[in-house]
């Protein structure tokens, strides 16, 4: 009995509490070397800190006085900041960062505890199961917090939040929270049931501000990528049309070629240079014409891929109104869309299913582009868009995310679902006609 009440004791402190909530992050966070070996040691004497400022038992808990002066407590600001040493010590992070792991913590710690008085209060708990309410009540917020907030945190993903952002809004909400803290405890710990509510509402508004602020970030750092992704294709398009364009020159020199080899007199000879030569040539006959040039070049370097690993490749293309979307972002959609299908039936050992189409089509108004192949995959989807099923999930995907982004940019619609092992892709782009 005395061990278990040791260790309700143990979890009731404000310093466990506060790196429990801490801890709620590791998973989002990349390993120091040794792990273990800088992590027992480091949290055993975080455990041991609490009770070397309380003077091991010659001080209250938390009001040693050197560090507890008048309305300010310093007490609570080294637990806090020996946590977080501990979480640098053990993981890769920067200070900025950690200050956001760490009031975020804290506030979630503040949050949980007040929610615990409240009921402690209203249903009249004293001693051991006052402690057992306030412990129960942080696990099932910690879990509420953690699948709410935390869990958007990708393994070994950077905030994407600038510095400063991340440490103004840090010291906001310790400010906050500790001013909240101290109000409500000069107000009357059993009574102030407004003050509380109104500390929990704070807590709340300020996690979902630095979580926000976080959301924020990703979508710029995956806007900063997609625009990168953009730019790395405009230099392939400008490489890749040259390429054709070498191609279509060495087709035609070739062409010359043949006509001087007709006149060799050693038949056996000719043969033999003339059936190389036209081997070399069929090559032109993966040249696309569709009317489009940006199209031609997309669906032609796709075409050769395709022969590559024997992928039937066909296509329909009507390229009216295509000038609609730019040559870059064109190159782009269709690239990707090829791209991705390509690498998902590449995988099939069956010849037959590897079987790709692309169909353009203008029907009033609207640029419809549909693409399809054949898949053996478990697709996952995630707000409308297959999950990558790269491992390193952080530099993949933005291929899909590039193809919605170029929707978007010209106010089109991107749909992708899988029917009966085919995977489809469908967008479709109002047309934008030049005013005579």
């Amino acid at each position: 009995m005395i061990v278990f009440e040791l260790i309700l004791t143990f979890f009731h402190r404000f310093a466990t509490q506060l790196i429990m909530a801490m801890l709620m992050f590791a998973p989002a966070l990349k390993r120091r070397k040794f792990f273990w070996l800088r992590f027992i040691p480091s949290l055993s004497v975080y455990c041991a800190f609490p009770y070397a400022i309380t003077g091991f038992g010659l001080f209250s808990v938390y009001r040693n006085p050197f560090l507890y002066i008048g309305w300010l407590n310093l007490n609570w600001a080294l637990v806090l900041a020996v946590g977080m040493l501990l979480m640098m010590l053990c993981f890769k992070i920067k200070v900025s960062e950690m200050l956001f792991y760490g009031t975020s913590a804290y506030a979630m710690q503040h949050c949980a505890r007040k929610l615990a008085d409240i009921l402690n209060y209203a249903f009249s708990f004293r001693d051991m199961a006052r402690i057992m309410t306030i412990i129960i009540t942080c696990a099932i917020l910690y879990v509420l917090f953690y699948f709410i907030l935390v869990r958007r945190l990708r393994h070994s993903e950077n905030l994407g939040i600038k510095d400063i952002y991340t440490i103004a809004v840090s010291i906001i909400t310790i400010v906050v929270v500790y001013v909240l803290s101290v109000f409500v405890n000069q107000e009357g710990e059993s009574t102030n049931y407004s003050g509380k509510i109104y500390a929990i509402i704070c807590c709340v508004l300020l996690l979902a501000l630095q979580f926000g602020l976080f959301e924020h970030g990703k979508k710029e750092r995956e806007k900063f990528e997609i625009e990168k992704m953009l730019h790395n294709e405009q230099e392939l398009h400008r490489i890749s049309g040259e390429n054709i364009d070498l191609i279509n020159i060495k087709c035609h020199d070739l062409k010359r070629q043949i006509s001087a080899i007709r006149k060799l007199t050693d038949e056996e000879q000719r043969e033999s240079s003339l059936r190389e030569i036209e081997k070399a040539v069929l090559i032109y006959d993966g040249i696309a014409k569709t009317g489009n040039d940006t199209v031609d070049l997309v669906v032609s370097e796709k075409s050769l891929l395709c022969e590559k690993h024997d992928i039937k490749f066909s296509y329909i293309v009507d390229a009216k109104d295509l000038d609609t979307i730019s040559e870059l972002d064109l190159y782009s959609l269709l690239g990707n869309a090829l791209d991705n299908a390509i690498e998902e039936v590449v995988k099939i050992p069956d010849p037959e299913k590897r079987i790709i189409s692309l169909n353009i089509s203008i029907n009033g108004q609207l640029i419809y582009i549909h693409v399809e192949n054949y898949t053996e995959s478990k697709i996952m989807f995630k707000n409308g868009l297959p999950e990558t099923t790269k491992e390193d999930k952080r530099y993949h995907g933005y291929g899909v995310k590039s193809m919605k982004y170029i929707a978007n940019k010209y106010k089109g619609h991107l749909k992708i679902h899988v029917d009966d092992n085919t995977f489809n892709l469908d967008m479709i782009i109002p047309v934008k006609r030049k005013k005579v």
